[in-house]
């Protein structure tokens, strides 16, 4: 069986953006949850390309990280 992150490589960018922002501003999964009012353990699957966030989730992410933009496609 393949697996579902080597067949999309948008969904591997995306969290791995999302967790290089959130390391960047020194916060922590836990930190980026509270800010959202998403669970941690969805911050954590989304991260590690497990969970692909629902576009309202995506929006609040990029505002608690204070980022213009997360790459939602790959380029």
């Amino acid at each position: 069986m393949a697996d579902k992150n080597a067949l999309d490589p948008d969904r591997n960018a995306l969290g791995s953006a999302i967790r290089a922002r959130r390391v960047e501003l020194g916060l922590s999964q836990a930190d980026v949850a509270r800010a959202t009012d998403i669970s941690a353990n969805s911050i954590n699957g989304i991260e590690r390309n497990n969970v692909w966030p629902s576009l309202p989730f995506y929006v609040r992410i990029v505002r608690a990280l204070k980022a213009g933009r997360i790459p939602f496609v790959s380029k």
